[in-house]
């Protein structure tokens, strides 16, 4: 098992802001990812660049933004935005400047995402606070493609091939009272899921921080 994933080239977006840091004023500092600046005010997130300003309106409940990441092509731009009991997915096409949110009104939760290293499609994980399945989106159509995992679990982390052609998940289940980590693959276009096997605390926890290396 250990080889297996240690011997497995997953996919690091070049273009990722993680946990956008907040100033003494509790608002995130401005901050740029390739051309775009992002801002916060006491009521919107302000993405722009030197022809274009659009204003993601805020409420009570958000927390800050998680994650920016752009596409492989930079054509579209996604902003994880947490809030008190979950968070969404807003999606920004950087050609035309629309932009929407994904399954803001059916899901708790819709985040820890990963685009494709080969297309406009994102791995990302949607459901309620503790139970989240994987699905496949495709930013070009705005539509979910693909759920990956037949059923809503806990999933701690995710990662997805260098390649494109997979996606490694870990579960975090508590079976009988004992704490175990499992570890899943899901291929992107085959109809297959693999339970790869348990791995230990230690060794998830090494795992899912690779990406920061």
């Amino acid at each position: 098992m250990d080889t297996i994933i240690d011997n497995t080239d997953y996919y690091i977006n070049p273009y990722t802001i993680f946990k956008l840091q907040k100033n003494e004023t509790g608002r995130i500092d401005t901050q740029k990812i390739d051309t775009i600046l992002i801002s916060e005010t006491e009521n919107f997130y302000v993405v722009e660049d030197d022809k274009h300003q659009i204003e993601l309106k805020k409420d009570n409940y958000n927390i800050g933004i998680f994650s920016v990441q752009l596409s492989y092509d930079k054509k579209f731009m996604a902003i994880n935005i947490t809030f008190h009991t979950g968070s969404y997915t807003t999606i920004i096409n950087l050609e035309t400047w629309e932009y929407w949110s994904i399954g803001e009104d059916d899901f708790e939760d819709v985040g820890n995402l990963k685009w494709n290293p080969n297309d406009n499609k994102m791995i990302v994980l949607i459901g309620s606070i503790m139970k989240v399945t994987p699905v496949l989106y495709n930013a070009e159509t705005r539509e979910i493609e693909k759920y990956l995992y037949g059923e809503d679990i806990n999933i701690i982390e995710i990662r997805i091939a260098n390649d494109g052609s997979f996606v490694d998940f870990v579960e975090e289940n508590y079976d009988y009272g004992e704490e175990k980590y499992i570890i899943y693959r899901s291929y992107i276009d085959k109809e297959k899921v693999e339970e790869l096997g348990k791995i230990t605390k230690d060794k998830m926890i090494d795992w899912s921080l690779k990406w920061k290396r």
